[in-house]
């Protein structure tokens, strides 16, 4: 009895990996798909000329609204998606977020995207550090669009109508 148990094991084993791989293969040829299309798309709006990877020309300082969101906390919980993190778009609107607490992928990701809108001047783990360096390139890209040049580097200070404050917003 225990031989027919093993032979049918196994039998299972046998089938289990070409299953998987059917699946993989499956899964890899879809995302190759979408990936060819994306790549479509984006070479159809290069042929008209526009260019997505262009950088921000100096009399062409035009905000970017970007829907998504991404929080980290403390280099170990990360989540991305368009939900804010309220009632309303937790539970009302047709919103989608990812998350988890992984800080080999959190951290990594801290640090480049820092970098990437700080020209590395505040992609530091020191929080005193990455501060200083965010408030030199703040200055610098406001200093650059008073005098009609590109930006320094994408992070830029939030708009505000007034430089008061209250706790009415």
């Amino acid at each position: 009895m225990s031989a027919d148990i093993r032979t049918d094991h196994s039998q299972n084993q046998d089938r289990t990996p070409k299953v998987v791989d059917d699946q993989f293969t499956a899964q890899q040829n879809s995302l190759l798909s979408q990936l060819a299309a994306e790549q479509a798309s984006l070479q159809q709006i290069q042929s008209q000329g526009a260019n997505p990877f262009d950088d921000s020309h100096p009399d062409n300082w035009l905000p970017v609204y970007v829907h998504a969101k991404l929080m980290t906390v403390d280099d170990a919980f990360m989540t991305l998606g368009s939900a804010n993190v309220n009632i309303r778009s937790m539970n009302v609107d047709s919103e989608l977020n990812i998350c988890h607490e992984n800080s080999d992928v959190t951290k990594p990701l801290r640090r480049k995207l820092w970098g990437l809108h700080t020209k590395n001047q505040g992609a530091h783990d020191d929080v005193t550090s990455a501060f200083t360096g965010w408030t030199m390139v703040l200055g610098q890209n406001k200093i650059n669009e008073d005098k009609g040049l590109a930006p320094f580097a994408s992070l830029v200070k939030f708009a505000r109508a007034s430089d008061s404050r209250t706790y009415d917003d």
